[in-house]
């Protein structure tokens, strides 16, 4: 299963999240958004814990849990 961080979880990535979901070959590890507040209602409905939600894009690319961004 593929390690996937995400980049930008406004309304436009529900489309991409879905699509990684639905495929069984990935799994979503780790967000990264400047918006604290949808960063955490995203983070909340995918059951991402708070150390793997990032509001720094480097620090998602840096985390050891994402093998694909």
């Amino acid at each position: 299963m593929l390690k996937i961080g995400i980049i930008g979880v406004g309304r436009r990535s529900s489309v991409h999240i879905e699509g990684i979901e639905e495929s069984g070959k990935a799994v979503i590890t780790a967000i990264c958004d400047i918006d604290e507040k949808v960063l955490n209602e995203v983070g909340d409905k995918l059951e991402i814990p708070p150390q793997r939600r990032f509001t720094d894009y480097k620090k998602l690319v840096d985390c050891t849990d994402v093998e694909a961004v």
